[in-house]
Formats: C-alpha cells, structure tokens, sequence
C-alpha cells in the first residue's frame, strides 16, 4: 500500500536543499559513508519515540513509526496501529513505503522530483534525530532513536 507522502517524513523522518548520499565503505567499520568519506550518521534505522501530529503524540497510543535511510540514497518507512488519526496511513491500520531522499547538513528531502516531495528540517546529536515541519498543512515534529 503506497502511504501519502506525508508518511514519508517520518519519517521520519524526518527530515531537508539537495546533496544526495552516495554509496560506499566506511573502512574497516563496514558502516556506510555519505560522499565525503566519512561515516553518514543519517543512515541506518531509526524508531519513533515521539511523534507529534498538529499537537497530538502519536506514539504514546500505540502507534509505531520506523524508517531506514540507506546508502546510496533510498528509504524505506513502515507504520504500524495508525489507530488515532487517518494522516498517517490515509484511513488504514498499518502502511509502507519507500523512495529515494536527499540531505544537506539540516534537511532531508523524501521522494525529490516527483510529485509527492516534501522536506524535512532535522537536528542529530549522537543516536537521537529530531525532525521538524509542515506536510499537507500540518504541523509535524518527532524524535527518533538509532536501532541499527
């Protein structure tokens, strides 16, 4: 089931002018690097702990939000018990998605180019991402925790 583009955000999520991520090898580490070498803090998964929708958290309902940002530039997105509000999953229970995204230092762009692109502003600060802005009109903010 494809997700309204404001799933997308999550989202996280979160997140953003156009600086795409670039495959490649963190070193010995394995971790996946962004196009200056060093190791892209953006990608990997990350979960909801706090989803907030024109003012009303989600995930303290039952809600579960989480998204992979991947090397190369693709996301993928799944929700699951959309039970408080049809804005998620656009009248059902439970939804995926995945596209491509774009970052800069402090926004990330979900499906660019296409009809269905929004952005995202975001903060990092170690394994914690803080996303911020409007999609379709409303107000959307989360924090998300690294899981992998």
């Amino acid at each position: 089931m494809r997700v309204r583009h404001a799933n997308r955000l999550v989202a996280l999520f979160v997140a953003l002018a156009f600086v795409p991520l670039t495959a490649g090898c963190g070193g010995d580490d394995g971790e996946p690097t962004g196009g200056n070498g060093q190791a892209d803090p953006l990608l990997g998964t990350w979960t909801a702990t706090s989803f907030v929708v024109d003012g009303l958290d989600i995930i303290p309902g039952g809600t579960s939000i989480s998204f992979s940002l991947i090397s190369g530039g693709s996301y993928t997105l799944s929700v699951t018990n959309d039970n408080q509000t049809t804005f998620l999953c656009g009248g059902s229970f439970n939804c995926s998605d995945s596209g491509d995204f774009t970052s800069t230092s402090s926004t990330i762009v979900f499906d660019p180019g296409t009809v269905d692109e929004f952005s995202l502003n975001y903060t990092l600060s170690g394994t914690t991402l803080t996303v911020s802005g409007s999609v379709e009109g409303q107000s959307v903010s989360g924090t998300f925790q690294k899981v992998g």
